[in-house]
């Protein structure tokens, strides 16, 4: 079970993804938020626009978010192995 430490506020999560145009993926790659495919690394690249142009505006925003905290912080080559378009 996890402790309370572990538990991310939803508000604090979100306003942590906000700031600029860009991030930086864990595997130190720069990608644009709002771009359709993003590379995470020399051999992984993600194709976002097949899932959000089926996505309401918000949620497709949300999905955006949530790929984007896994993409700061955890390897490309784990996280998204069979989940991705390779390049």
């Amino acid at each position: 079970m996890k402790g309370s430490d572990d538990v991310v506020d939803l508000r604090t999560f979100l306003a942590g993804q906000q700031g600029g145009d860009e991030f930086l993926s864990k595997g130190g790659y720069k990608v644009r938020r709002n771009d359709d495919r993003w590379k995470l690394s020399k051999d992984v690249t993600i194709n976002l626009r097949s899932v959000v142009i089926k996505l309401e505006p918000q949620s497709a925003n949300g999905y955006r978010q949530a790929l984007e905290h896994y993409a700061r912080e955890h390897s490309a080559h784990l996280g998204f192995k069979n989940q991705v378009q390779h390049d």
